[in-house]
């Protein structure tokens, strides 16, 4: 599933994302849907208006 990158703050604050109501966007031609038991890893990546992106690290968390 992709989701629409989200604009992070430039002054270091923390952000907390909620899914689904943060991963839902007109035009996404997708639903959110449940997510399946287990680990699941998350990408962040700097991506810049010309399309290209960095990578900045990884987290994870568990659905039980």
């Amino acid at each position: 599933m992709h989701s629409k990158p989200t604009l992070l703050p430039s002054n270091d604050d923390f952000v907390t994302l909620h899914y689904p109501a943060d991963f839902k966007f007109a035009g996404s031609d997708s639903g959110v849907y449940d997510l399946a038991t287990g680990d699941w890893t998350v990408i962040w990546l700097h991506v810049r208006a010309n399309g290209d992106a960095y990578y900045l690290g990884c987290d994870g968390f568990s659905v039980k």
